[in-house]
């Protein structure tokens, strides 16, 4: 039965996604031969100075391009490959190491395209895994990406970004994807030293934090958390470990 999993996930092995990988960049201006002009459509509730955009290219490499939120993104796609796109918003008002995660959008080769794609906060997660997995040399094609994506989505927990992206990555490269490789990492309850206001995490769908007497107290994942007080762009980051010890070790 888990062997089963596993197959529905990697149309390939490893190493023989690797080989395919050189082989379609080394014939791809031969073997590709149309692609799409496509106008990306942001998600709404920000309005950032810039969007720097990411996406997969014909040949399997990922390509960038930072845009101005006056301007209209229109980006050029393969049709033959996966629609794998990214967008992360630059606020104006928030410092360094406050960043956004980023929106995107993840469609199959077999599903039919379209002249807009819009862009969701929820699979902002699956196209920066499989754009890094191109990165890395291994195109996104060998991943089952419809189950790829409606896995993440049913084992996330209302945040993909709460994933263990370790032990994905760890499975995926070994081959031994499969649907418990999607899981979300340890949360712990605890107080986090905030002064007074609303905040926001670095995913936006998360609820607004309130902090009326210097904390705010919760369940969170164990690991690096930012926050940004919307008021003034304050930015508060915290690590948060196994034993729900909260170590505060920046803030602007």
């Amino acid at each position: 039965m888990k062997r089963n999993f596993k197959l529905s996930f990697l149309l390939t092995s490893f190493r023989a996604a690797v080989v395919l990988f050189s082989s379609a960049a080394f014939i791809s201006c031969s073997f590709i031969s149309t692609s799409d002009e496509v106008q990306l459509i942001y998600p709404l509730g920000l309005e950032p100075e810039f969007w720097d955009i990411s996406w997969l290219s014909f040949d399997g490499t990922v390509l960038r391009n930072r845009v101005s939120r006056r301007s209209m993104a229109v980006i050029c796609i393969p049709r033959e490959l996966p629609v794998v796109v990214s967008a992360a918003p630059v606020m104006a008002e928030s410092l360094f190491p406050y960043r956004i995660k980023p929106a995107g959008c993840v469609v199959s080769a077999d599903e039919p395209g379209a002249p807009r794609i819009n862009l969701s906060w929820e699979q902002g997660f699956e196209a920066s895994f499989l754009l890094n997995l191109a990165e890395s040399g291994i195109p996104p094609d060998a991943v089952n990406i419809r189950r790829f994506v409606e896995t993440v989505e049913s084992r996330s927990n209302g945040n993909p970004w709460n994933l263990d992206i370790k032990r994905l990555s760890t499975d995926l490269l070994n081959g031994e994807l499969w649907v418990y490789s999607f899981r979300p990492i340890q949360s712990v309850d605890v107080s986090i030293p905030l002064p007074g206001g609303l905040w926001y995490s670095e995913y936006p769908p998360e609820k607004e934090m309130e902090s009326e007497s210097g904390f705010w107290s919760g369940e969170i994942t164990i690991g690096v958390h930012n926050f940004i007080r919307k008021a003034d762009g304050m930015v508060v980051s915290v690590s948060v470990d196994e034993s729900a010890e909260v170590v505060v070790f920046s803030g602007n």
